[in-house]
């Protein structure tokens, strides 16, 4: 099935996101924090965690949600790398 493109973003951006680390790059960690509180919302879309190594979810305390946009991608993937940054499906969607 093909889709519009603007269609396509529109949804993706309606998603749920999680970034890949490990747990011993704290560097990596702080980054995020940085950009996870940067674009932080009282709704939207969940942020989450995974910490690869030790094959942990978690979350940004002071992040519950994040404004999904564009530039956040951008930031995380210039940060993590494309392959560390995914989007997630809503849980009951």
């Amino acid at each position: 099935m093909l889709e519009p493109v603007d269609r396509f973003c529109s949804l993706q951006l309606q998603r749920d996101i999680c970034v890949r680390l490990v747990s011993r790059d704290t560097e990596g960690i702080k980054a995020v924090r940085t950009i996870a509180e940067k674009y932080r919302a009282q709704t939207g879309s969940k942020f989450a965690v995974f910490f690869s190594d030790i094959r942990k979810m978690t979350g940004i305390k002071s992040v519950h949600a994040v404004k999904m946009c564009p530039e956040l991608l951008v930031e995380l993937e210039n940060r993590l790398g494309a392959e560390n940054v995914v989007f997630m499906d809503r849980k009951g969607e």
